[in-house]
């Protein structure tokens, strides 16, 4: 029986050529989720599938992001970088956590134990296959998690993290109130590629 656990992608690398490694992984799965569920997010497919390597090896390296993936296994791994990248290890859900107050310490911005700006749920996906086992909630939870454990190594207290839900996304919605998320009075309009998404905000305490 498959096993699923949880892994959070490291910003840094023994070896340059192990980013490409990890793009084979996370692109695959990012691009299936544009096109399976093309009305939850505001980034399109037909964009993406066009953009170089650079352009996803830079999301990996982004000190502001934090990308959470959920691996199936024929038995349990560690947090080994090698085992991640097996080939009977497959890639099948994935959370991304942004920090946009990463570096107001080296900008003089950071008053004591505060930051500058909420942390941002920035994408959640994962294969339909997963869908209403509990794997959802699974995942989120660790994305709030590694956003408490980051906030705890720099003495941050009291922030809250916020995500955007497409309108008619009712399950993405659901699976947030599930972790702990409120919904706001806050709603959203974004225009992209000359398309107007309709979105709503929640938010939750860290």
């Amino acid at each position: 029986m498959a096993v699923l656990s949880l892994h959070v992608l490291p910003k840094k690398v023994s070896n340059e050529s192990q980013w490409e490694k990890f793009v084979g992984r996370t692109k695959p799965l990012r691009l299936q989720s544009l096109k399976n569920d093309p009305k939850s997010f505001i980034s399109k497919y037909e964009s993406e599938v066009k953009e170089p390597l650079s352009f996803w090896v830079g999301r990996l390296k982004d000190p502001k992001a934090w990308t959470v993936v959920m691996v199936s296994s024929p038995e349990k791994i560690g947090d080994d970088v090698d085992a991640l990248l097996r080939d009977d290890v497959e890639w099948v859900a994935f959370c991304v956590m942004v920090d946009p107050s990463v570096g107001d310490e080296a900008d003089g911005d950071k008053p004591e134990g505060k930051a500058s700006a909420d942390w941002f749920m920035a994408a959640v996906w994962l294969k339909d296959e997963l869908r209403g086992k509990g794997a959802g909630k699974r995942l989120v939870q660790c994305g709030i998690d590694t956003a408490r454990k980051a906030d705890a190594e720099r003495d941050f207290t009291g922030r809250v993290c916020v995500t955007h839900v497409v309108k008619g996304n009712e399950g993405a919605i659901e699976l947030y109130k599930k972790v702990g998320f409120q919904l706001t009075d806050s709603e959203s309009f974004v225009e992209k590629d000359g398309v107007k998404h309709h979105s709503y905000e929640l938010k939750m305490a860290l």
